[in-house]
């Protein structure tokens, strides 16, 4: 006696034509992972940025922007322009100290928008102090948005940037 039959028959050996949109689909999202993952972790300029913030070649800075956030920033809510080599050199010394971080619900303390510019490109992200997780800075491509190229814990970074936004006689824009 034959079992029953519940649903189709299923034939493996030959693939059927009313199956070509799961195959078509499964092919989509596995190309898709593969982009999103050679975007991220292996093109050219992903690689580049994330070498550019570990060495932080302070030769190769003309200049760094503290912009003000909608998450509240220290000081006056105007840009700081940073164009003191000794200033860049110590900003540059306290984010080659980042460790790669992968925050779990900060609460956010003050925020600033941090732009580095060299001659060829703009780098940057959020830099934020929290309560609970140190100092955070977000690592996108667009500076504000974007592809995220990580997250990083730089606790060094957060009393040399408090102490340029407080200070009196700060270039602002």
């Amino acid at each position: 006696m034959e079992p029953p039959r519940f649903g189709p028959e299923l034939d493996f050996k030959t693939p059927s034509s009313t199956y070509w949109p799961i195959y078509a689909g499964f092919g989509f999202i596995i190309a898709l992972v593969i982009l999103v993952t050679w975007y991220i972790g292996l093109s050219p300029a992903a690689r580049e940025a994330r070498e550019f913030l570990s060495t932080m070649p302070e030769n190769r800075i003309v200049e760094i922007r503290l912009e003000p956030t909608s998450a509240g920033s220290p000081g006056a809510a105007r840009t700081v322009r940073i164009t003191d080599r000794k200033r860049i050199a110590e900003l540059a010394a306290a984010f080659r100290q980042a460790t790669s971080q992968s925050p779990n619900h900060p609460i956010t303390q003050w925020s600033v928008t941090v732009r580095i510019l060299t001659a060829e490109r703009e780098y940057g992200g959020q830099l934020s102090q929290t309560e609970n997780q140190g100092v955070m800075f977000w690592h996108n491509s667009k500076v504000t948005s974007g592809w995220s190229y990580g997250t990083f814990r730089i606790d060094a970074l957060g009393p040399v940037v408090l102490g340029i936004l407080l200070e009196k006689g700060a270039e602002r824009e």
